[in-house]
């Protein structure tokens, strides 16, 4: 059974399915109360109103009781991150990871306001984004909560990339790109580093190591189902675990149960996703 994108049953899915976190967008309505949607543009969402003409809902125009009133699908509706965070408790004995992802500058003291009124450890939270500026904003406000820079692909490559989509035409990486993503590591101490798979490339791993970060992973520029999962991504990727054992390799994936099993087709070996030096896979 599937459900809708972001909805609070398709977190729970991806939990008892087996995923060791769950990355969720984090937006802003208009009384500015932090909700878990892909993007502002409400009506992509909701039932019914993506295919008709002139029936935008933009979320900077509803405020959260406006927006509960719409259906994403069987009936859910848009959470709040405060009930996320609630989800999670539900599943306090698998130390689920969350990661917001968060493009508004102006979430960010909500957001922090959230996690201080849930009396939410911050053990297993993770804030992420391609806009550093807003990580720098998340450090004034906390020094102990996770950040994690996404690196956009001109950082490692410049000018070197294919558009439309975001791909690299070479195979190396820029001579500033290290010192780059170190003087950041510097400034706000972060815990991992975030790219797509189409940007990762062995030295990415090796920086990680030396900094004492982790690394997240995603698929591609765009996320792929289990079904069309190339094989060779999740040999590279685990591979790159075993190479760095003292990393944390993290898969981000949209349907962790059947990725779980195909690395343990494909390595033959036991899977422990509890174990540092193997990989984790994250909707």
């Amino acid at each position: 059974m599937s459900f809708p994108e972001n909805s609070l049953p398709a977190f729970a899915k991806a939990l008892d399915s087996g995923a060791d976190g769950i990355e969720a967008d984090v937006w802003l309505t208009k009384d500015r109360v932090p909700v878990i949607i892909h993007d502002q543009q409400v009506s992509l969402h909701v039932v019914g109103r993506a295919e008709s003409p002139g029936s935008i809902l933009d979320l900077r125009d509803m405020t959260l009781e406006e927006l509960k009133q719409q259906d994403i699908g069987g009936g859910n509706t848009v959470p709040t991150l405060a009930e996320l965070l609630e989800l999670r408790h539900r599943y306090a004995g698998q130390d689920v990871i969350v990661n917001l992802d968060v493009k508004d500058p102006s979430a960010v003291v909500p957001i922090m306001d959230v996690l201080r009124q849930e009396g939410t450890d911050f053990h297993g939270l993770v804030v992420s984004s391609y806009q550093w500026d807003i990580l720098r904003s998340f450090r004034k406000q906390s020094d102990d909560l996770s950040l994690v820079p996404a690196i956009k692909s001109r950082i490692l490559f410049e000018g070197n990339i294919q558009m439309p989509g975001y791909f690299p035409l070479v195979n190396v990486y820029q001579d500033s790109a290290r010192q780059t993503l170190t003087d950041f590591h510097r400034e706000i101490n972060y815990s991992a580093l975030d790219c797509t798979f189409t940007d990762f490339k062995a030295p990415l791993a090796e920086w990680a190591d030396d900094l004492g970060v982790d690394l997240q992973i995603s698929t591609g520029n765009n996320r792929v189902p289990a079904k069309d999962f190339d094989y060779g991504v999740l040999l590279v990727l685990n591979a790159i675990a075993q190479q760095h054992p003292n990393i944390t390799v993290t898969c981000k994936v949209d349907e962790p149960d059947l990725v779980r099993q195909r690395l343990r087709d494909l390595t033959q070996t036991p899977f422990f996703p509890d174990e540092q030096h193997s990989l984790n896979p994250e909707i």
